[in-house]
């Protein structure tokens, strides 16, 4: 059997917030419905796609 290590109280110092913020979107996303996680990260890819042509179109412009 494997020893789990004690939580140790220094992880909730205020460093780690913004750690701990991210693992908990994390786990609000995995418990999501398949399609739903589906059509998030389409929307996201969507988004990510538009606003890197319109930085391009931007260096473009410029000498």
């Amino acid at each position: 059997m494997t020893h789990l290590p004690k939580f140790s109280p220094a992880l909730l110092h205020p460093r780690y917030w913004l750690l701990w913020l991210g693992i908990g979107l994390l786990w609000l996303v995995v418990q999501l419905p398949y399609p739903l996680i589906y059509r998030l990260g389409n929307a996201i890819g969507r988004l990510a796609i538009a606003l890197y042509e319109a930085s391009g179109e931007d260096r473009l412009s410029q000498p």
